[in-house]
């Protein structure tokens, strides 16, 4: 069965589960797709009808032609079985081979089956798709859209009516709340919502919901309530003042917040007050039952008190840290829970947009108790706040009570090191812990709005819902693997990563930013159109991404578009995670920018590294090393790879970057002593023949000490040191040496030590049976330079030229300005080089040690190339 869903993010399943990109990326077969699923006319469609809708400024003739190819790619994609014919003028799905949520949605409806409709109601039919071109398919699906979107708000009524018959108030406002967020404008039912609310006695919950439609009518459409509407507000707040002055006068609580604020108000409302520890009131039975809880609140507040900040500079009070929640349960189930808190938290702490939060992305690991290697024990939240900056760090734990989660959570001060808010525990069944998610969510907002403006409690429910708890369970194992996935020999992690984020995102839509992961997995893994689709997907959905994510997407978006510039760019807006912006620049020739980054954020990279993103800190010293190598600086560069080496001894890829140093330096002796060592270090699995992007093979370590002491001015011992790297692959198992990729290492080694016919010989072989080869191209075109054949180098260079794909990002033109520069052809290797950098090469270290740019050393336009831009 092929399975497509339409409501909320487009997602389309061949019957194996295999998501069929090549139509979801595609707008014109989405858009057709849609319409034969989801029209409410069953059965088949004239192809008439279709090219009325899809193809209006068409001629008949380019219409039908159209309309031919559209379907014939669905034909491909679906199955003959699935996408059948009636006649020459009629198609259709086959329902027994077919199924869409939309028609599953009006079946359940049909049947009385409310909640298993809603359950398919994940957002909008193609919610954020837009066809430009096509204005009568645009009118169809507005008013597709909005008839769907009122059966669902009439079946969230009936529910939340149902509910509260059944004496149930909380279901009773969850499916208020669902109404209303289906009909925003629909004041016949914000009334009716009101009422029920009002009836099960939760009047501070009517006053929320009142405020929120009073504010969207007024922003939208410059209109007030009806009058009704605000008689009926009116009469429920008063019925809310005279309950809460006889609950104070029973029992002797402290006021709400909301009667603590218009005290304040009244006060002058003073900075002094606002700093306030505000306790959100419990009822006097639970005060008893939390003991522990209150407990835990004062030990908080005397770690930061004994610790303090362990900077001795401010910490900024409008910057807020949300730490990963404990888990205080026993069952590790619920472990996903902790992060879930702390992602919908930053997201509703950013949308009142009263203080900046650390994205969770840059808080979500577990901060390491001791300040590794130094071995400093230090309190984890004050760590979190040094660490990110904030002067404010939302912290809590989670608890079993029964059969349900209790959720605590606490503000603290990180200048003044006091707990400045508490929060009043909330609960949640433990099948659906995401409604205490939800509730903590609404408290915590509004507490910080009583702190810093309480006008924003007004906008707390205007914010989107949490996803389910087992699409989010998906999305933290992926995120997981996909930070595994950066450490030396387990990129594989990224594969299990992105299947994950696409499960998650398909359980449910509102985890859109999935799709941003799951398309940095295909780049990382070198799937770059694969990740070009997913991106393509996420960008439907920029409005509903969060601002990390949306650069992230942006920057790949970039990348895979050759554009680095636009790449940097989108990286500047994510500071928070320094490596993204470092790497970026360091890629456009901006050495100083990427060491300003970097030399401010080591206690980041050292706090990823201590908790367990080493491969995440070793890139840090990587990127560090590479800036001043391009400065010349290399006595900093060489003091920067010991304390990388000191952190990690036994990593190749540190000590390729601190033979890189004392090779610059001409500290030969010492070079000799590294490649020593390096035989003796275990290489991590996957290592042996070739790295991937984040690791060093044995062999590399040779070769960095081959071309580094060649280009500065050590020949003789680079000579020395690609003989060694020649002699180890020979002493390789066969089975390692004879394969494709080690045929190839062999091969570059054999031409970086300069044995031109043995590295000929086997590149013939190579791009023999792979034809499609840049590099084995382009070894050939280099090796017949060096050897004089000028016609059978520009043979090459031609067909090099017609080889380029959309993801070569210039490595074609790279090689012809490799071969140019060999035949003595100065100018034409630069224009070539110039073009190759245009067309997205990133730019490193290998045009300042590259033997086939040699010729070119004193060519001065190539040393303006090489200057540091920034």
């Amino acid at each position: 069965m092929t399975r497509f869903r339409a409501f909320g993010t487009a997602e389309l399943k061949g019957p194996e589960g295999n998501e069929l990109l090549s139509i979801l990326s595609r707008p014109k077969l989405l858009a057709l797709l849609t319409y034969l699923a989801a029209n409410t006319v069953r059965g088949f469609q004239r192809r008439d009808t279709l090219i009325g809708l899809l193809w209006t400024e068409a001629d008949q003739d380019r219409a039908r032609s159209a309309l031919r190819q559209s379907l014939f790619h669905l034909r491909r994609a679906l199955g003959e079985e699935v996408l059948v014919g009636r006649g020459e003028e009629e198609v259709g799905l086959l329902e027994e081979r077919f199924s869409c949520d939309v028609v599953a949605f009006e079946n359940a409806l049909t049947a009385g089956k409310r909640r298993e409709a809603l359950e398919l109601y994940r957002g909008d039919l193609l919610e954020g798709f837009y066809l430009p071109d096509a204005p009568e398919f645009e009118r169809w699906l507005d008013e597709r859209r909005t008839e769907l979107r009122r059966q669902a708000a009439s079946a969230a009524w009936s529910l939340a009516e149902q509910a509260g018959t059944e004496g149930d108030a909380a279901a009773a406002a969850d499916w208020s709340r669902r109404a209303l967020s289906l009909a925003p404008l629909d004041e016949a039912l914000v009334r009716r919502v009101l009422t029920l609310l009002d009836q099960l006695g939760d009047r501070s919950g009517a006053a929320r919901e009142y405020e929120v439609f009073a504010d969207r009518l007024n922003a939208q459409l410059e209109l007030e309530p009806a009058p009704e509407t605000q008689q009926l507000i009116e009469t429920i707040r008063s019925r809310g003042r005279i309950d809460a002055g006889l609950q104070t006068a029973r029992n002797g609580d402290a006021p709400s917040p909301a009667s603590a604020g218009a005290v304040e108000r009244r006060a002058g409302g003073t900075p002094e007050a606002r700093e306030r520890v505000i306790a959100v009131p419990r009822s006097r039975a639970f005060r008893l039952g939390m003991a522990a809880g209150a407990g835990l609140v004062i030990t908080v507040g005397a770690l930061w008190a004994f610790y303090g900040t362990g900077r001795g500079r401010e910490l900024d009070p409008g910057r807020v840290v949300v730490a990963v929640f404990e888990n205080q349960t026993g069952d590790p189930d619920l472990d996903p829970l902790g992060r879930m808190a702390t992602d919908w938290l930053a997201e509703g702490l950013r949308q009142i947009g009263l203080v900046q939060v650390v994205p969770p992305e840059a808080s979500m690991r577990p901060v390491p108790q001791a300040d590794a290697p130094r071995g400093n024990v230090r309190d984890p939240l004050q760590a979190l706040a040094a660490l990110t900056g904030a002067g404010r760090v939302v912290s809590g734990s989670i608890y079993l009570a029964g059969d349900s989660v209790q959720i605590d959570a606490r503000v603290t001060d990180a200048n003044q090191r006091r707990v400045m808010l508490s929060i009043e525990p909330v609960r949640g069944p433990r099948h659906d812990p995401t409604i205490a998610v939800e509730h903590l969510r609404q408290r915590l907002v509004g507490g910080f709005a009583s702190l810093l403006d309480d006008r924003i409690v007004r906008q707390v429910d205007v914010i989107r819902q949490p996803p389910t708890y087992e699409a989010y369970k998906l999305f933290v194992k992926g995120q997981d693997l996909y930070d595994r996935g950066h450490n030396p020999g387990q990129s594989h992690y990224f594969d299990e990563a992105q299947r994950l984020f696409v499960q998650a995102v398909a359980l449910d839509s509102t985890l859109v930013g999935a799709y941003v992961r799951a398309a940095w997995c295909a780049s990382n893994a070198g799937r770059l159109a694969e990740a070009d689709s997913l991106a393509q997907i996420a960008n439907r959905y920029r409005d509903r991404l969060a601002p990390f994510s949306e650069a992230r997407l942006d920057m790949l978006r970039a990348e895979l578009e050759g554009d680095r510039l636009a790449a940097l760019q989108a990286a500047r807006k994510q500071m928070q995670t320094p490596l993204d912006p470092a790497s970026r620049a360091l890629w456009v020739n901006y050495p100083r920018e990427a060491i300003r980054i970097l030399e401010d954020t080591e206690e980041y990279a050292t706090y990823l590294g201590s908790a367990g993103d080493e491969g995440i800190e070793q890139l840090y010293w990587q990127f560090l090393a590479s800036g001043y190598h391009l400065l010349g600086e290399h006595k900093r560069e060489l003091k920067t790879t010991q304390k990388a080496r000191d952190r990690y001894p036994t990593s190749l890829a540190m000590l390729g970057i601190q033979l890189r140093a004392l090779a610059a330096l001409g500290r030969t002796d010492q070079v000799t002593d590294l490649l020593d060592e390096n035989l003796s270090i275990t290489p991590e699995p996957g290592l042996i023949l070739l790295p991937p992007r984040t690791g060093f093979a044995p062999a590399m370590i040779f070769r960095i000490a081959a071309v580094e002491l060649r280009a500065h001015g050590y020949p003789e011992a680079g000579l020395a040191a690609s003989e060694r790297e020649i002699d180890w692959y020979l002493s390789r198992p066969s089975e390692e040496t004879s394969t494709p990729r080690g045929r190839a290492a062999l091969a570059e080694a054999y031409y970086v030590g300069e044995r031109w016919e043995e590295a000929r010989s086997l590149y013939e072989a190579l791009a023999e049976e792979s034809p499609s080869n840049i590099h084995h191209r382009g070894y050939l075109g280099v090796l017949a330079a060096r050897r004089g054949d000028r016609t059978e180098a520009m043979r090459i260079a031609a067909e090099l030229k017609g080889m380029a794909d959309r993801y070569d990002f210039g490595r074609e033109a790279y090689w012809q300005a490799c071969i140019a520069s060999q035949l003595g052809d100065m100018e034409r290797a630069m224009v070539l080089l110039r073009e190759a950098y245009a067309q997205g090469k990133a730019y490193d270290l290998l045009p300042h040690v590259d033997p086939d740019l040699d010729p070119m050393r004193d060519f001065q336009p190539f040393k303006d190339f090489l200057e540091p831009k920034g």
